[in-house]
């Protein structure tokens, strides 16, 4: 069941990045993410409330941590989203496999134990993959974006781990969910309120609506599933993404991907794969 969860969340995260494809210019970064957190704020609320789901935690710095790390993939997703195809942006987001590994191997290496070769081989041959997916003779977006992607990978591992912290704290999925999304209109409102440009007309656009629905799906889908499940199963499934981010560009963008790029995702799937199984042998023997 725990699978299913992420496998939706996977759907509706490739879904988010078709929609703000869509969206273009019309909107600023901003502007986009304040109306998301709005959003799913007001929902979390009237859910908690029509649940009767207690507001007090005793873990506040946890979803302080958490919020910090989540924004930050929100503005790199959308950051990524505009400049990138789909399926691209989508990879990149989710080398979060990737990354969960690689903190597991430094963290071997600084207790003195044995690190397993073939987690930091399967890392690295991840990383060629990205370089095979994104060859710079073909690609057609600047080599920033890949590193702003990667970096969300990189946001999105750690906040993995603080969800799952947070789930075996038995924290309620609607109040880690509203904590994120409280902290995060905080931010978002000081910054509206000085550089937002934000017009009722922006709020009226479709696909801005169709992504607020894929959003508040996500949210409970991703807490639930990562909360509640194994974290690097959890992370392992997320890959799933690239393959329904690829048949949204095929399907909307007429991306259509070459065999360079199949070849590089690929690559990546496989990597995340084994480190996957590697990770899993790792914490059955309490190396983790």
């Amino acid at each position: 069941m725990t699978a299913l969860w992420i496998l939706v969340s996977s759907f509706c995260s490739a879904a988010i990045i078709a929609c703000i494809q869509s969206l273009g210019q019309t909107i600023a970064l901003i502007d986009l993410a304040f109306v998301q957190f709005s959003f799913v704020l007001a929902v979390t609320v009237a859910v908690m409330l029509a649940k009767k789901v207690s507001f007090r935690t005793h873990v506040w710095h946890l979803h302080l941590l958490r919020s910090l790390f989540g924004v930050g993939v929100v503005f790199t997703q959308i950051i990524t989203a505009t400049h990138m195809p789909v399926a691209a942006a989508q990879t990149l987001q989710y080398t979060a496999p990737l990354f969960v590994a690689g903190i597991t191997a430094a963290a071997a290496y600084r207790r003195g134990e044995a690190v397993d070769w073939r987690v930091l081989a399967a890392v690295a041959a991840a990383f060629c993959g990205i370089l095979v997916m994104f060859h710079p003779s073909v690609r057609s977006f600047s080599a920033l974006y890949v590193l702003v992607g990667l970096f969300c990978g990189l946001l999105t591992a750690l906040a993995i781990l603080i969800l799952k912290q947070l789930g075996n704290l038995h924290e309620s999925v609607p109040r880690t969910i509203f904590y994120f999304h409280l902290h995060g209109i905080v931010i978002l409102g000081l910054l509206e309120a000085f550089c937002g440009q934000l017009t009722f007309e922006q709020v009226q656009q479709a696909p801005l609506a169709l992504m607020l629905v894929f959003v508040i799906c996500a949210q409970f889908a991703r807490t639930h599933g990562w909360g509640k499940g194994n974290t690097f199963l959890g992370s392992a499934l997320t890959v799933s993404g690239v393959v329904f981010a690829t048949l949204f560009d095929a399907a909307f963008f007429g991306e259509v991907p070459g065999p360079r790029s199949l070849l590089g995702m690929c690559i990546i799937v496989l990597a995340a794969t084994v480190c996957l199984r590697l990770t899993i042998a790792a914490e059955a023997k309490n190396k983790l």
